[in-house]
């Protein structure tokens, strides 16, 4: 879903959700659970920052959490250190992270706009520069430009500081380019600001971007999750709630079951494979990303873009199969309208069909398979 991290950046930056305080003992259990040590707490602006380390002795890495205080459910998690993935990979069933294509979504159109502020807001953090370079990829320069031709004010100006603090290309133009368009003193002060910070701010690009941007890969909310933290009967009896069983089918080993939501306008259908540890998650309608941002506090949505990280370079082989059961399920449009498969999975899959451990090179070969008619339409 993304391409996040092909350059190596510092650190490896995933979402997460949360709905309590950060300094309440049961976040802090939830700390120890994932092995780790909390060094310390501090506030930096209006974010609340956690520095941990990693306790287990196998690996090495430092992940730093960070939470707006305007929003009291969602921050970023940024992993450092060599065995980063892993750890991340460690945290999945912890830290209920959220998948950045599903933020993306949630910030660009919908009909609840608290969902794009807090969405816009966690990708703020996600996307921040570091070590004087830009953590940027198709994905935030589409949010950013579509959500700055928005009609909301505060919207615009949220799309901006990603690009500010993110030193994007074009982030001075693009302000200029709206302080030049507004007319009013309160909104023409803020705007000022923004330009006086760009201003002072090294390695913020004066770049243009092409005149025809590149296409974006499509992003699709089939989303993969741990079906196993909780058990797949659990979560469908906790959402008995808020949604109503719609059907029930069992093919073989798979199970589908679809839910309708009682007061928003989306369905889910979890697609759940017997014996593995992972499953996946379609969501559809009009409250689609509400509903699926809703839901990542109730299950373990497994990112695909750590999915992609892990299969590349995780030390450990249960990881990779993990992954790769991950990435096939979210690419199928055969079973799900996922993603498809584009040019990194299939090599990605190819590469991992020769792998020299026999568990990893047969979960590639079943992926391949399931995965036989995309492949094909991929080239």
């Amino acid at each position: 879903m993304m391409e996040m991290e092909k350059q190596l950046w510092p650190s490896l930056r995933l979402a997460f959700t949360y709905q309590g305080e950060l300094d309440e003992p049961e976040f802090e259990e939830r700390l120890r659970v994932g092995n780790l040590t909390l060094e310390n707490r501090r506030e930096k602006g209006d974010l609340e920052v956690l520095e941990c380390e990693s306790r287990d002795p196998g690996f090495v890495s430092s992940v730093t959490l960070t939470r707006s205080r305007e929003l009291a459910d969602m921050g970023c998690a940024y992993f450092s250190g060599p065995d980063r993935i892993d750890v991340a990979m460690s945290l999945v069933t912890v830290l209920q992270f959220i998948p950045a294509g599903l933020l993306h979504l949630g910030a660009r159109a919908g009909p609840d706009r608290q969902v794009r502020v807090n969405s816009l807001q966690v990708l703020s953090q996600l996307y921040l520069a570091e070590e004087g370079g830009a953590c940027r990829d198709s994905h935030v320069e589409h949010t950013t430009r579509l959500v700055r031709g928005d009609a909301d004010r505060e919207l615009r100006w949220r799309a901006l500081f990603i690009e500010l603090v993110g030193k994007l290309p074009g982030a001075r133009r693009h302000i200029r380019e709206l302080l030049e368009a507004e007319t009013e003193a309160r909104e023409r002060q803020v705007l000022e600001d923004f330009l006086a910070r760009a201003e002072r701010q090294e390695g913020t690009s004066e770049a243009v971007e092409p005149a025809e941007a590149a296409p974006e890969p499509e992003l699709r909310l089939a989303l993969p999750f741990m079906q196993r933290s909780p058990p797949l009967d659990a979560l469908l009896e906790h959402l008995e709630s808020v949604c109503e069983r719609v059907q029930e089918i069992r093919e073989g080993d798979t199970r589908w079951v679809e839910l309708r939501a009682r007061e928003l306008d989306g369905r889910m259908t979890f697609l759940s494979p017997e014996g593995s540890d992972v499953g996946c998650l379609y969501f559809s309608g009009a409250d689609a990303a509400e509903m699926a941002i809703g839901t990542g506090s109730m299950l373990a949505y497994l990112p695909p873009e750590l999915a992609r990280l892990a299969l590349r370079s995780s030390r450990f082989d249960e990881y990779r199969v993990q992954a790769l059961h991950a990435l096939a399920l979210s690419a199928s449009t055969r079973i799900l309208p996922g993603g498809g498969v584009d040019a990194e999975l299939r090599a990605l899959l190819q590469a991992a069909m020769v792998d020299p451990v026999p568990e990893v090179k047969g979960a590639a070969m079943n992926m391949s398979f399931f995965l036989r008619e995309e492949l094909s339409r991929a080239g």
